[in-house]
């Protein structure tokens, strides 16, 4: 007995070490492949110098907290000193920092590269050009996404770190507005010198993201759920390849046409979906529909964000029936341009006009394709005494329009039998006279 106990331990001891042995390969063969991923970006992004200078060295890896891991390529080979070293940080699986650290060995070159920066007929749109550039063949390179243009980066001051040499001027730091991250280009080097993942905002480029509109959000804005699951990100993003193939199969225009037709009868979910570049808008009923009229169908794709919405930020679809037992509303006036001050609001408290508000929203029409009245600056809280979720929080049109958008979906209500004063309230802070009948119409759908 005793023998067949420590015979059926020792088969567990082997098969114990066996798993450990296949998770130590896994991993080994991880960095390689992760590695040689890296070393095919240097060479496609940075000058054909600095990927000699690297091509037969060794990888170094520091492990950091958690799941972060630090790959370092320096010139210095084996006990002697760095001139030139690239650090990449992953954290969770995902590029997190990139820094060059230079050390004197691309000073030492720099007559043989920056060839923008050193034509002296250059001009600052001629530099910023050949920044984005550089930005662009990064993001390609290491994150895997291929932006449309340039218009998505903002040019921010250049940190003071990186002023009061011979080569401060060359700096530019720019930020990518869809992603939030940050990218510092050195044009004396002609590379990218660092590049920092958004912090608070997500950003995994190789992911597809949840986009949404809160009531805080202006029309043409986005805000992008921080997806904090990794096995999250993964699955969306393999969901909506998946769904991509459908645009390739020869029976698409077909099925687009079957879609299309269905498509009339449903909502928005009130969020889209931003994958390579692109968005799509999710529907009711497991329709997305790309920004050029592309219709794909995954019911998994239009419910499951919901969940990360909802848990996430609290964010959730709001529907006219919702809009029931209201008790008391206030209207908030928040300017775009001072967000921080003091804001202006209201309170309306006649049971009345609340009676009003409450037949006028419960019965709102929705509006397929949103509005292009400016959102994002009055906002109507209204408070539902015997409701679980007491508050809700809708986007008033600042043009004196009857439109609202809740929920990232937007809505039309009749004020046809609003009382005077209740109008008054409620157009308290509208911009002035801005209000047209194109805009009625815009909004007509």
């Amino acid at each position: 007995m005793q023998a067949d106990q420590d015979g059926q331990q020792a088969d567990t001891v082997g098969a114990d070490d066996g798993q450990q042995l296949q998770a130590d390969v896994a991993k080994a063969e991880s960095a390689a492949s992760l590695e040689e991923f890296l070393r095919q970006g240097i060479r496609e992004t940075m000058p054909q110098q600095v990927a000699e200078q690297l091509k037969s060295v060794k990888c170094r890896t520091v492990e950091g907290d958690g799941s972060e891991i630090t790959y370092l390529f320096g010139n210095g080979g084996k006990g002697g000193e760095d001139t030139l070293r690239l650090d990449f940080t992953y954290k969770d699986g995902l590029l997190d920092q990139y820094v060059s650290k230079e050390y004197g060995y691309l000073d030492a070159l720099s007559e043989s590269i920056g060839e923008v920066w050193h034509d002296p007929d250059h001009t600052e749109k001629d530099l910023e050009s050949r920044s984005i550039d550089l930005i662009q063949k990064f993001e390609k390179a290491f994150l895997k996404v291929s932006p449309e243009d340039g218009s998505q980066y903002k040019k921010l001051k250049t940190p003071a770190r990186y002023q009061g040499d011979e080569t401060g001027e060359s700096y530019r730091l720019f930020k990518n507005t869809v992603s939030g991250d940050t990218y510092v280009v050195c044009l004396f080097y002609d590379m990218v010198i660092q590049y920092d993942a958004a912090n608070g905002k997500f950003s995994p480029k190789n992911a597809a993201k949840i986009a949404y509109k809160d009531y805080a959000t202006p029309n043409n804005e986005w805000e992008y759920c921080n997806i904090q699951d990794s096995k999250e990100r993964k699955i969306m993003t393999q969901w909506m390849d998946a769904a991509l193939t459908q645009m390739d199969d020869p029976g698409y225009e077909t099925l687009k046409a079957s879609l299309q037709k269905n498509l009339k009868s449903q909502r928005e979910c009130g969020f889209s979906l931003y994958y390579k570049g692109k968005y799509w808008t999710a529907y009711d009923g497991g329709y997305l529909v790309g920004e050029d009229g592309e219709i794909l169908y995954s019911a998994k794709l239009t419910s499951f964000p919901g969940g990360i919405l909802k848990k996430t930020v609290d964010f959730a679809p709001v529907k006219p029936k919702d809009f029931s037992g209201i008790s008391e509303a206030s209207l908030v006036y928040v300017p775009e341009e001072a967000p921080e001050r003091d804001h202006e609001s209201l309170k309306i408290t006649d049971e009345k006009e609340l009676a009003m508000l409450e037949q006028a929203f419960s019965h709102a029409e929705y509006v397929r394709g949103g509005s292009d009245c400016p959102m994002g600056e009055i906002r109507l809280w209204l408070y539902r005494s015997k409701i679980a979720k007491k508050e809700l929080i809708v986007a008033l049109a600042g043009d004196g329009c009857p439109i609202f958008r809740a929920g990232g979906v937007t809505y039309r209500y009749d004020d046809s039998k609003f009382s005077g004063s209740l109008k008054k309230k409620l157009h308290s802070y509208d911009v002035p006279d801005s209000t047209t009948s194109a805009q009625m119409d815009k909004t007509d759908k």
